[in-house]
Formats: structure tokens, C-alpha cells, sequence
């Protein structure tokens, strides 16, 4: 697979215009139109977590072949992320901790956790679900247990592991990793 992942990128920007209702977001233009459909976009493909997941299911497979390019994945999966910071959101909130099910990458996996915890009290609900018996873990019911990106690969505990920890560090009020 040669493709880069800006293009990966100018595809999931595509597909997520086609995507789109427009409906009502004819008469305003920017950021006003953004915001008046920015829920139905999320509902109607979640694109954004869409795109992480393709690009972190993608990053493997270019790791070994084009160190470069896993680079760049990884460049591009931080620069979806940041996108989450600035959307509070209840779909945004429920689908970055739907989020907490995949291994990104180092990198990424860190502005994840900066994210999640500059979120706050915000997203506590929807990663306290994830936590519940009988939630359905979104990696492993897309790629299947065995599955290198799904954390429930590297051992039962270890989704359980992270979102614990994620909670933890909101509750403490602490900065994140990056931020120290």
C-alpha cells in the first residue's frame, strides 16, 4: 500500500462532505454552517473517529514497510485528534471514548490522553460506560479479538486498565504528560 496519509486525509474530508445534511446550512457559510450541522456529521459517519481508525488500522501495515510513512500517520492520527479538543459535543464525547478501545500508537496514544483529560468532568459518563459489564468493545467488534490495534489483545485488563487510569488522572485535576 503506497498511499500517503494526507491523501488518506483528503479522502475522509470527502467522503465526510457527501456525507453531510446540508440542509439548513445553505444561507450561512464558515463556521456558523459547521456548527449547525457539526451534530448531524458526527451521527451520520462519525467521520472523525472514523478517520483515526482507519489511519491507526493503516499504520501497522506501513511500519515495516515505510518507517516514513508510519510517520506521517502518526502526524496525521495527532492532527484528527486535536480536532476533538475543541468539541464538546455529547456524539464527539461518546466516540472519543469509544476511542479508548484502540492502541494509536505512541504518540497519538498521549494527545489521546491529554484530551480525554482536558475534557474533564465532561466525558466522565461516557468513559464510565465504556467500563460497564456487557459494553461492547468497539475495536474488537470491528477487527475481531486478535486484532494488533485492539487493546483487548494485549491482555483482558488492559482497555479496563486505561480508561481506569483516565479517569483517575480527570479526578486528580493533574496536567497531562505533555503538559508537565
Amino acid at each position: 500500500m503506497n498511499i500517503s496519509s494526507r491523501w488518506l486525509l483528503v479522502i475522509l474530508c470527502v467522503v465526510t462532505l457527501l456525507c453531510a445534511d446540508p440542509s439548513g446550512a445553505q444561507s450561512k457559510t464558515g463556521a456558523a454552517a459547521w456548527r449547525d450541522n457539526q451534530e448531524k456529521w458526527w451521527k451520520a459517519g462519525e467521520s472523525l473517529f472514523s478517520g483515526i481508525v482507519t489511519l491507526a488500522h493503516a499504520k501497522p501495515l506501513s511500519t515495516s514497510e515505510n518507517p516514513k510513512l508510519a510517520g506521517e500517520i502518526a502526524d496525521s492520527m495527532i492532527d484528527l485528534l486535536v480536532l476533538y479538543d475543541a468539541d464538546n459535543s455529547s456524539s464527539a464525547l461518546k466516540s472519543l471514548a469509544k476511542l479508548s478501545a484502540y492502541y494509536l500508537g505512541e504518540a497519538p496514544s498521549e494527545v489521546y490522553g491529554c484530551i480525554v483529560e482536558r475534557k474533564g468532568t465532561k466525558i466522565l459518563p461516557y468513559l464510565q460506560k465504556e467500563l460497564q459489564p456487557g459494553s461492547v468493545d468497539d475495536c474488537v467488534a470491528r477487527y475481531g479479538q486478535k486484532n494488533s490495534m485492539c487493546l483487548a489483545t494485549k491482555g483482558a485488563r488492559a482497555r479496563t486498565e486505561k480508561i481506569e487510569s483516565l479517569i483517575e488522572q480527570i479526578k486528580s485535576d493533574a496536567p497531562c504528560a505533555i503538559e508537565r
